[in-house]
């Protein structure tokens, strides 16, 4: 048999696992006397200039190109200075990639090897692409912080849980004093409307702390369900008014709601969630407005949309805070507040395939304009004309021609009465589920 050829263990580990080009630089007298291959790549494959990241850059440092990184870190290890090698980071200012370069000072004898230039002093600049690096570090940091977001829900959910249970059975206390003032004819005379209000916050506030139990969860067994957003409006006011009214009689600030919502199209919506936005964004617009003030809603149709617009008299929000202020966790209040509001006010717009945003007003304060699609209705199926039948011989219809004829012009004249009265009704239920713009 002949002889086969051994491979070469070194050769096919390099094939395997590659060591990370490393561009080399030297540096000698303010000019580069040696680039290796990888540093040519490396200046080929990234795109300049780079700004220093670490350490903090300083007022005179400008972008630069690698070459002229290179030129420009070399005095910094030069002889008369303490340190011997200096490790900096540049990042790309045309994309996302960095760049990590460690200068190192040597001491060199060139003369001893018959060289020319003789006894002389170098910087060698080594650097490494590291934008591998950089976004997986990103990416576990954000992949962390999205743990912790979720640790935080959880005990959050453990601690509403008890909650839930506490302020249940304060509402049920509440619940069953109302139903003995409502049985009493002579508080119904002169309360009933409180009374019927109070009933309807007390049935509303249950439904809140059932949805706060299923914290993290939007699994909901009812079916969506179409509304009359002009009806919701008022009875999330109805629920926020007490709160206005505390902070009027404590606080002395006079808070007043302008409700202009008009009768709108349907939508098709679950109302607890429709209620908790507008609460949220009513209490929202009061905190906003230290000093009082007028909160407006309003609303219109917009083609196959629906849009609600509540706006305050408040201070506004900062622009540099506008592209965060939906984030969970994420408030203005510093401690008076959870960052959970609008946050809330952002998912229950999507689970109903709306949105929601925000923009400060030109005259003060900020306007939170909310998009519902209009529901559609389903078509109406055709009604099928039944086929004339021929009258059998004998037949009262064949003996009388009249007859027959006077029973066809009569029916025809009942089913036009009918189908005008049928498209009549059509008319009149689109004009109360979409009323013209």
């Amino acid at each position: 048999m002949g002889s086969q050829k051994r491979p070469n263990p070194g050769k096919a580990a390099s094939a395997l696992v590659r060591p990370p080009a490393w561009g080399v630089v030297v540096v000698r007298n303010g000019a580069i006397t040696f680039a290796n291959g990888a540093f040519e790549g490396l200046c080929s494959t990234v795109t300049g200039p780079f700004a220093r990241e670490l350490p903090a850059p300083s007022a005179r440092d400008k972008p630069r190109t690698l070459p002229e990184i290179a030129l420009a870190g070399a005095p910094v290890v030069t002889p008369g200075n303490e340190r011997v090698s200096v490790e900096q980071r540049y990042r790309s200012i045309a994309e996302d990639r960095w760049v990590d370069v460690l200068f190192s000072h040597a001491h060199v004898d060139v003369g001893a090897r018959g060289a020319r230039g003789g006894r002389g002093d170098l910087v060698v600049a080594v650097f490494q692409d590291v934008t591998e690096r950089m976004r997986g570090d990103a990416a576990l940091l954000a992949a962390e912080a999205a743990l912790d977001r979720q640790e935080r829900l959880r005990a959050i959910g453990e601690l509403s849980a008890g909650i839930v249970h506490d302020v249940s059975n304060t509402l049920g206390a509440i619940r069953l004093r109302l139903s003995v003032l409502a049985r009493d004819a002579a508080c119904m005379s002169s309360q009933g409307a409180n009374i019927t209000a109070l009933e309807r916050i007390v049935r509303e506030g249950t439904a809140i702390l059932q949805k706060l139990q299923r914290l993290g969860s939007d699994d909901d067994d009812k079916a969506p369900e179409p509304l009359d957003m002009a009806e919701v409006v008022s009875a999330a006011i109805e629920v926020a008014q007490s709160g206005l009214r505390h902070r009027a009689n404590h606080e002395g600030v006079d808070i007043r709601i302008e409700n202009t919502v008009p009768r709108l199209p349907k939508v098709l919506a679950w109302r607890d969630d429709l209620l908790r936005i507008f609460v949220n964004l009513l209490i929202n617009a009061r905190d906003a407005m230290p000093l009082g003030g007028c909160i407006r809603v309003s609303g219109a149709r917009s083609g196959a949309r629906i849009a609600v617009h509540v706006e305050d008299e408040g201070t506004g929000i900062p622009a540099a805070v506008l592209p965060r202020i939906f984030d969970s966790y994420f408030t203005t209040k510093g401690g008076g507040g959870t960052g959970m509001g609008l946050a809330t006010v952002r998912r229950a717009m999507a689970r109903l395939g709306g949105t929601v945003s925000v923009s400060n007003h030109a005259r003060g304060g900020a306007v939170y304009t909310l998009s519902f699609p209009v529901r559609r209705r389903k078509p109406a199926a055709a009604v099928a004309s039944p086929a004339p039948s021929s009258p059998a011989a004998g037949s009262p219809a064949s003996a009388s021609p009249n007859a027959s004829t006077s029973a066809s012009t009569s029916a025809s004249a009942s089913a036009s009465a009918s189908a005008s009265a049928s498209a009549s009704d059509r008319r009149d239920r689109d004009h109360l589920l979409n009323p013209p713009d």
